[in-house]
């Protein structure tokens, strides 16, 4: 039994990403703020860092906040270059990265909870604490699957895109056409030297 793969369609549902934008547009744009945001954090860092510089603590928050900044450096780089050259296999890491942050949002979610059981306050101030809580965390929780939804279509999307029969090439609708030849009614002589003797 032979198996025929469809044609690769950019505009399929799945390939399209919030406002009808692509995909592939939408995860350049994500790819582009958490750019911006590992910037951001490098650069606030700075300034705490010649703060606590005599600190003893500091140096082993120094180590481990320069492998997560590599890290997110190497996650960063494997994203951009499997979007920009389309390579489905670098965006592996950002994938794992994505799954991975589903679990301090849901630590921290549950020590904010547990922290204003212990805490000295009234029933109604811990109620509201929790409840706001909980709301911020499903945000957050939702907002990451989001982003990994994005990058997991991306990475479908490219997929597809390289595995198609088409190659994905980008004039498909006119591959796809039809042409019909109807013969003529009274065909025109073909000139002496097209004959051959």
């Amino acid at each position: 039994m032979i198996r025929v793969q469809p044609p690769f369609d950019p505009n399929e549902q799945n390939y399209l990403c919030c406002c009808n934008y692509d995909i592939m547009t939408g995860a350049k744009s994500l790819a582009s703020i958490y750019t911006v945001v590992t910037v951001f954090i490098a650069m606030c860092f700075i300034p705490w860092l010649y703060e606590k510089q005599q600190s003893s603590a500091s140096a082993s928050c120094l180590v481990v906040y320069l492998c997560f900044l590599l890290l997110a450096i190497a996650t960063l780089g494997c994203l951009w270059y499997g979007l920009v050259k389309e390579r489905e296999r670098f965006l592996i890491p950002m994938l794992i990265f994505s799954i991975i942050c589903f679990i301090p949002i849901v630590v921290i979610m549950v020590l904010r909870i547990l922290s204003t059981i212990s805490m000295p306050i009234g029933f109604e101030e811990a109620l509201i604490i929790d409840i706001t809580s909980v709301i911020y965390g499903i945000c957050a929780v939702l907002l990451q699957y989001w982003f990994f939804a994005i990058f997991g279509n991306a990475y479908s999307h490219i997929k597809h895109k390289s595995r198609s029969p088409t190659g994905g090439n980008k004039y498909i609708q006119q591959l796809e056409q039809v042409y019909i030849a109807i013969p003529k009614d009274n065909p025109e002589p073909l000139p002496d030297d097209a004959i051959e003797p």
